[in-house]
């Protein structure tokens, strides 16, 4: 959800939602040990 303000001749766009309210939300893509690993070969090769 969002809102609309007018302001100085312009139109603002601001959600009504905090980001914090909806974490946890979505399906994680990787597990945490996922990203431990990509990040470990990461570093390897850099």
């Amino acid at each position: 959800m969002v809102v609309f303000i007018e302001q100085d001749q312009q139109v603002i766009i601001k959600p009504t939602t905090k980001w914090t309210d909806i974490c946890g939300s979505v399906k994680p893509i990787y597990t945490k040990e996922e990203v431990r690993k990509k990040i470990r070969e990461m570093r390897e090769k850099w």
